[in-house]
């Protein structure tokens, strides 16, 4: 209950950490309000083998960096996740077939529910796969919430968001 807690004060306390979660946020709310749900559906599971290749392909394990020790390092190895991410959102999203429904409520409501996933997998990718430490370092309560015992939750949450917008 004490790392809930501290989580919870490091989010409310006004930092850095909750400009940069609130611009992640809204990158991802605008692209899936903008590009639709089919392209948003596909970004979010796109992200799952791009991860994977990167972490475990033999030839990108000998160019990716693990531990970054300067920011131009990391933005590389940001490239190259990027370089893996976009051919697999393109074919995924010739296979997804989603639209949001004509209620611009709902479709801001549903915008915010990707945006939110989309946050949540920046972040724990940038944890996981990609250490982005040498550009930004979160706080204690981010970092609490995006590693160990939580792991499989954030990695489950854009998965019950597909879920629950799925028609």
């Amino acid at each position: 209950m004490q790392i809930e807690k501290e989580a919870i004060h490091s989010i409310l306390s006004f930092s850095s950490d909750v400009i940069v979660v609130f611009v992640f946020l809204a990158i991802g709310t605008l692209y899936a309000f903008m590009a639709g749900k089919k392209r948003a559906t596909s970004l979010l599971i796109s992200f799952y083998p791009a991860a994977l290749i990167l972490k475990y392909l033999p030839l990108l394990t000998k160019l990716s960096i693990s531990n970054p020790s300067n920011s131009s390092e990391a933005l590389i190895q940001v490239g190259l996740f990027i370089l893996i991410l976009i051919p697999i959102h393109i074919t995924l999203n010739q296979f997804v077939a989603s639209e949001f429904s004509f209620s611009k409520i709902r479709k801001f409501f549903e915008s915010l529910c990707y945006g939110g996933a989309f946050t949540s997998l920046i972040i724990l990718f940038s944890y996981q796969v990609i250490n982005l430490k040498s550009i930004y370092n979160f706080g204690s309560g981010i970092d609490s919430l995006f590693s160990g015992s939580f792991l499989f939750g954030w990695l489950l949450l854009p998965f019950v968001v597909l879920f629950i917008f799925r028609r």
